[in-house]
């Protein structure tokens, strides 16, 4: 999803015009909109620390919101496994093992393959280096339409598919990380307290993308950190 950079309304945020450009990242139910392609510190970044999310604060469009879980209140990595997001993205279902780290079992591979999209735009630009973490050969353009290779992941029973990229996170002020290697995607779910790099914060279920694991889901996300929002429809 995209935005100006500087922030709007809730409800009045663009989708991006391609599925492989990242979009604007945000941090957990907030409307400030991070630049991914910024590098060094910045400012603005909230504390946040929410056990439940406000439908009022909804970024996405008009019609649209965030992928969610079970419902918008604190959820079990059990619960998990029955959420829209896994039932939509897994080729097999399964119980998200561990809501603190990545494991093998709570990834997927099945019905995912890594690469470049040929949307319109990823193929009509010159593919360079990503910013900060000079991964080879992974992105086109710069600022909001900065767009990435990612992993498509597909049903080979309708042809049905979705492309996400990888524009990595902005993790906090100083550290915007995994560029052109990961895709963070943020749900509308919180999760309970817990450590991220050694602090208590309160986090969030979100699944990604990598080059390594294909699909993966995962509650160990700070809300603090700004990622990329893909909007569902109503």
């Amino acid at each position: 999803m995209n935005d100006t950079g500087a922030g709007r309304a809730f409800n009045a945020a663009k989708l991006t015009d391609y599925p492989s450009q990242a979009g604007y990242l945000f941090q957990f139910n907030q409307s400030r909109a991070f630049n991914p392609t910024t590098t060094g510190q910045i400012s603005g970044m909230a504390g946040v620390s929410q056990s439940s999310w406000s439908t009022a604060q909804e970024i996405c469009p008009t019609g649209y919101r965030h992928p969610g879980m079970i419902g918008t209140a604190i959820v079990s990595r059990a619960d998990a496994a029955n959420s829209e997001v896994i039932q939509s993205i897994y080729a097999t279902t399964r119980d998200v093992v561990d809501d603190t780290t990545w494991g093998s079992q709570n990834s997927n591979s099945d019905n995912a393959i890594r690469g470049y999209y040929a949307d319109g735009w990823f193929d009509r630009h010159t593919i360079g280096a990503a910013v900060v973490t000079n991964a080879a050969n992974t992105k086109v353009g710069s600022g909001s339409t900065v767009a990435y290779m990612g992993v498509l992941v597909f049903n080979k029973y309708n042809n049905a598919s979705m492309f996400m990229p990888f524009p990595g996170e902005r993790a906090n002020s100083t550290l915007q990380q995994y560029i052109g290697s990961i895709g963070y995607l943020s749900t509308r779910t919180p999760n309970a307290q817990g450590s991220v790099d050694g602090t208590q914060v309160m986090r969030r279920w979100n699944f990604s993308v990598a080059t390594h694991y294909g699909v993966g889901m995962s509650g160990h996300s700070a809300q603090t950190s700004a990622q990329s929002v893909r909007c569902v429809k109503n």
